[in-house]
């Protein structure tokens, strides 16, 4: 498997709360203008940093009350036919987790970090870190 970063966008402020953007120039946009309100400038360079894969999966876990509070896991599988930027991976993340993430406690985006284990052969696997 190619040498991936440890941790992806672990600088970028975002809301899982917000609207899914229609293009990825909207979502750029979007981003941009988030880190401006919230004072956290984002480094369009981090955003275009094109990663040496086609294929990645991120999990991340959101909470559900059935009786009590549970966690539930999630993976999103994000392919292409071309090598993905930080910016298009984000994209697919957040298009597939907003319906479980934007009314969550912990939507906020602080990260994708690498994990040892993978879901599918030969596809690296990041949790994405989210806090309150």
């Amino acid at each position: 498997m190619k040498q991936m970063p440890n941790t992806i966008l672990p600088d970028l402020a975002w809301s899982f709360s917000r609207d899914t953007p229609e293009s990825i120039a909207e979502w750029e946009e979007a981003l941009l203008a988030y880190g401006e309100d919230v004072g956290m400038p984002v480094e369009r360079e981090s955003l275009w940093l094109v990663l040496p894969v086609r294929a990645l999966d991120v999990q991340y876990t959101y909470w559900v009350f059935d009786n009590e509070w549970q966690p539930k896991s999630k993976v999103v599988s994000v392919r292409a036919s071309r090598l993905l930027s930080c910016s298009e991976i984000l994209f697919e993340v957040h298009k597939s987790s907003h319906a479980e993430l934007k009314d969550q406690d912990h939507r906020f985006f602080e990260g994708l970090e690498l994990l040892d284990e993978v879901f599918e052969e030969d596809v690296p696997a990041y949790r994405m870190l989210l806090g309150s």
